[in-house]
Parts: C-alpha cells; sequence; structure tokens
C-alpha cells in the first residue's frame, strides 16, 4: 500500500503543481486512496520532497536532484525492516528469517549497520549489537544538539500554520501512546514530532545531515524512554519547545531544545553507567 501511494504522490506532483499537503491529499483522494496529514508528512520525508519555486511565484513539491545521494544507511535500514519477517533466539544468539530473495538486502543493512557503530561485524559467526558507550553517547548528541538547536532557530522563521498544527497533533499523537508497552510505538511517535520540527527549515542539506544520524540518535531515543519516569517530562519539554516556536523566540526555542537533549544525555548516561557497573 505504502509503494502504491508513494507512486501515486510522484506521479501527481508531476503532472500538477501542489503547494501544500492538503491539495496532495484532495488529489490523493481523487484517485481513491485515502490518507492522512500525519502519513502524508511522512511520504514527503521518505521521497526526500522539496520545495521548489515556480515561474508564478509560488512554490511546488518536487523530487530533490541530489535524492540519489541522500542517505543510503537510511534505506538499507528501512529495506531491511520489510525484509525480515520472523526471528528465533536461544540464549545469546539470534537467527533473522527474510522474504524470498531478500536475505542479502538484509546482509548488506548490517553491514551499513557496522558502519554507523550500530553493530559489530565478526568475521564467520555474525553480528554482535554494538555497547553503547559513554564517547559515543556524547559524540551523537553533540551533533544533534547543535543540528536541532539550528532547526528550531530556522523552524522560528519559516514554520508554517499548516506544519505547527501538524506539530501539535504529533504532540497529541505522543502522549496517547505513553502508556503502550510497546516502546517502539512510543520511540517513533517521539521521533514523528522532532522530524516535523526538521521539515519546517526547509533547508535540504540540513533535513540531508540529520537523516544520516537517524539510526544512532534513534537507538539512544529508545533508551530514554525505556525510562518511564522521563515519559511524562518528555510531554511537558514539547509543550515547551512548541510554545516557544508559537511565539517565534528564537532565543526560547533554542534553549528549550537544548535543554530537551541535555536531559536525554543524563538520562541514558545513567543507564550505561548501571550497565557498566552490572557487567
Amino acid at each position: 500500500m505504502k509503494a502504491k501511494r508513494h507512486a501515486e504522490i510522484l506521479s501527481i506532483i508531476q503532472e500538477y503543481d501542489i503547494e501544500t499537503q492538503d491539495q496532495l491529499l484532495d488529489k490523493l483522494r481523487e484517485k481513491g486512496m485515502k490518507s492522512t496529514q500525519a502519513t502524508i508528512s511522512r511520504d514527503i520525508k521518505e521521497l526526500h520532497l522539496v520545495k521548489e519555486l515556480t515561474g508564478q511565484g509560488t512554490y511546488r513539491y518536487a523530487v530533490s536532484e541530489r535524492k540519489s545521494s541522500l542517505n543510503v544507511a537510511g534505506r538499507l535500514n528501512n529495506i531491511f525492516r520489510e525484509s525480515v519477517t520472523t526471528f528465533d533466539s536461544a540464549q545469546n544468539i539470534v537467527v533473522l528469517k527474510t522474504m524470498p530473495g531478500l536475505a542479502p538486502a538484509a546482509g548488506a543493512a548490517l553491514d551499513g549497520m557496522e558502519l554507523e557503530g550500530l553493530v559489530v561485524m565478526i568475521p564467520r559467526k555474525g553480528a554482535e549489537v554494538a555497547h553503547i558507550s559513554g564517547k559515543n553517547l556524547r559524540d551523537v548528541l553533540e551533533v544533534r544538539r547543535a543540528l536541532e538547536e539550528l532547526a528550531g532557530e530556522l523552524a522560528c522563521k519559516r514554520m508554517t500554520e499548516e506544519e505547527f498544527r501538524l506539530l501539535e497533533k504529533a504532540n497529541h499523537k505522543f502522549t496517547s501512546v505513553l502508556g503502550s508497552d510497546d516502546i517502539t510505538v512510543i520511540a517513533q511517535a517521539d521521533e514523528a514530532f522532532h522530524g516535523l520540527i526538521y521539515q519546517a527549515t526547509d533547508n535540504e542539506r540540513l533535513i540531508q545531515m540529520v537523516n544520516h544520524l537517524r539510526e544512532q540518535m534513534y537507538r539512544y531515543r529508545i533508551e530514554h524512554i525505556k525510562d518511564r519516569s522521563q515519559r511524562r517530562v518528555l510531554v511537558q519539554e514539547h509543550q515547551e519547545i512548541m510554545r516557544a516556536l508559537a511565539l517565534r523566540d528564537v532565543e526560547a526555542t533554542r534553549r528549550t531544545i537544548r535543554n530537551h537533549i541535555n536531559k536525554q544525555e543524563i538520562s541514558v548516561a545513567k543507564h550505561i553507567k548501571r550497565q557498566e557497573k552490572e557487567d
């Protein structure tokens, strides 16, 4: 269904000048495809669509000219998620089963994860999940902090009313799933919230840099959310970020984002130290 919708979206933006997500939704409905703004927002991100200026002084969605160079590892990881059907485990060994013909793609994705520091490949044995270290945490979050503060500043200046409404909906969705036992559902809702801020920057290079770090940031996001005591705090921090964005207050936005990431670093660092003591 997703692949068909993506193909339809690409066809629509080639045929029509689509300036807003609402217009894109309307065209999809005309073609008999139901969707939501949250889904369309994710589709735009996954397809690496950008807004380009038309000859009439308006903007339209278009495929990035540099799409082919964007985040190959990230696309392989998506293939990994889609290709693995089941897994069996015994003690510290996990055997993955994939759809027919997709085992090489899953293996290539694992190789890509090694480059990103997520797994360690051991000759003739397979792959091991890379140990989370304090230095890796610091390295990743230093870069994330710098990028997200900049994203907040640009979003203050460029975020549209439609994008802000989507951000409010994303935070509502995040709040609604906090009680879930599935940590990945919560992490994905949190990722969607921050992804909308990146999208609102309308800066393709910034989004490209964030995408390169996406998997590593996701790993620490998961570790942070495991601490149930932090979940309601995250909602409050999201609300503080939204208030600063609504006021177009650049300094407050940068400060709230910085504090948000600092608290994540402190929380995950404590978890790492506890694990090191147990080991």
